[in-house]
């Protein structure tokens, strides 16, 4: 068993990064993704349904959970009752988004009233997928997407299940432990190698973490592995409720799109080397493939239920907080 928790297909959307570009996959090119990795389950992001259909038609192999990429709040109309539609994605603060017909970026998680008109038109049981990971830009920080976010919503709309991206933090250099030569006693620029460094390195490990509280405490908050990191490894550790995610093929600003070839020789979008590296620092993770799996295909009333039995029985106990996964795993995986 394989489950991919984060797939795209169609128009993959620019962000407001000058150095990205729009790219576009047919469902049979993320097809071609799946049978290569033998993936059996994979959530994946789309922005029209002719391309998840595409997908699941030649991947009949993979159990294929559709969501649909929301890029206009006011006019985008949901694939409510098709087939394949599982729920809707919404990206960040950097994500691209068409308002009164002009293209502009920018979501800002914290615009409860802008989201919530947009959680209000799904019906239960259905998964809100929101991209998380911020960086601190000089005086200007990008903590619009953090999990602090997703969980102020999550515990309001208790009838949706929400995937929460990247596990609070994307990856990448941002997130890397600086090399400390020396630490500065005087004023520095905000692109100061110390400054800069201890910034991003420390969000990034504290939204990893507090990512990890927030799914262990609720019944409808599951995170996206996506993309391995070493800190981000070792705090997955700590909840069963995550899931390996290759985001493939997002990101990747080359001409041509991927193929066959290039699938084992980029690490980031090769799924068992995301695999191995996780497995690597916490051990076999056969668990959370079958896990991304109930917490999809389980009645919310039976997750909620099964949750509050177990927080009931060690409310108050140090096993809640400090040996969460040994306990929560003996119901969640089931």
């Amino acid at each position: 068993m394989k489950f991919d928790i984060h797939l795209n297909v169609g128009t993959i959307y620019k962000t407001n990064s000058p150095r990205s570009k729009e790219l576009f996959y047919t469902g049979k090119e993320i097809a071609d993704y799946c049978n290569f990795y033998k993936i059996t389950h994979c959530v994946c992001i789309y922005s029209h349904y002719q391309y998840i259909e595409e997908l699941q038609l030649h991947a009949p192999n993979t159990k294929v959970y559709g969501v649909q990429w929301i890029t206009d709040f006011a006019n985008d109309k949901f694939d409510i009752g098709k087939p394949l539609f599982q729920g809707i994605k919404l990206h960040s603060n950097r994500g691209y988004r068409m308002v009164n017909g002009e293209l502009t970026y920018g979501l800002d998680y914290g615009d409860f009233n802008l989201v919530e008109s947009v959680l209000n038109k799904l019906p239960d049981n259905h998964l809100v997928y929101m991209h998380t990971g911020c960086n601190i830009l000089g005086n200007k920080t990008s903590l619009r997407c953090s999990p602090d976010h997703v969980f102020t919503l999550a515990t309001k709309y208790n009838n949706l299940k929400f995937i929460m991206g990247h596990a609070g933090v994307y990856g990448g250099m941002f997130t890397s432990e600086p090399s400390i030569r020396e630490v500065p006693t005087t004023i520095t620029n905000n692109s100061h190698v110390y400054t800069a460094g201890v910034r991003n390195h420390v969000n990034s490990v504290a939204s990893t973490k507090k990512a990890v509280m927030y799914a262990n405490y609720t019944h409808n908050i599951f995170l996206d592995g996506s993309i391995h990191t070493r800190d981000k490894a070792r705090e997955l550790k700590n909840t069963p409720k995550w899931a390996v995610g290759s985001d493939y093929p997002y990101g990747y600003n080359r001409e041509d799109n991927f193929t066959e070839i290039d699938f084992k020789d980029n690490y980031t979008w090769d799924y068992n080397f995301q695999c191995r590296q996780y497995e690597k620092r916490i051990g076999n993770i056969d668990h959370t493939h079958k896990n991304a799996i109930k917490f999809i295909e389980t009645d919310i009333i039976d997750l909620a239920k099964e949750h509050g039995e177990f927080y009931t029985r060690v409310k108050g106990s140090k096993s809640f907080c400090h040996n969460y996964y040994s306990i929560e795993n003996e119901y969640f995986s089931e």
